[in-house]
């Protein structure tokens, strides 16, 4: 296995087969690695098996007005934007009436994807490029021409 390919750090989990192994440490072409981590069975490999770097999330359940539940082994994660979780999440918060997104910018897909989820809020800024003259006018609706800033008045 190439290094450089899988860009080992302390702490990541790799895959061979069926067997998970821990990166302890690494120097040059030596990793060292703790053997069946995470219940699995340490296992002998081929030379040149496929070794695959696992990535590893941390999970914040029960956030953004989302249920906080359990969920079996192997549930498949879906990753979504930060503007699809805002889209999902904003008609469920009624009582907030100001949202700032400045340093996010957002593009015009964005802007696309947050004009309904925005317009239950009083004000609403945030920082963006790309977002056409029109969209602009209609997902601030304050009728100015500046791309950077502006506010959605009610």
């Amino acid at each position: 296995v190439a290094l450089e390919a899988l860009s080992p750090r302390v702490g990541c989990v790799l895959s061979v087969g069926s067997e998970l192994m821990r990166v302890l440490s690494f120097r040059g072409t030596t990793i060292v690695v703790s053997r069946g981590d995470n219940g699995t069975e340490a296992s002998r490999h081929v030379q040149g098996a496929m070794v695959t770097k696992l990535c590893v999330v941390n999970v914040l359940r029960g956030c953004l007005g989302t249920e906080n539940k359990a969920h079996k082994s192997g549930t498949v994660m879906s990753r979504i934007s930060q503007t699809e979780t805002l889209c999902r999440v904003l008609p469920r918060l009624q009582t907030l009436k100001e949202l700032a997104m400045d340093g996010n910018d957002i593009g015009q897909d964005a802007a696309i994807l947050l004009l309904p989820a925005t317009r239950g809020l009083a004000i609403f800024t945030c920082t963006g490029r790309g977002i056409s003259e029109e969209m602009f006018k209609v997902l601030y609706k304050d009728g100015t021409s500046a791309k950077k800033k502006g506010k959605k008045k009610k």
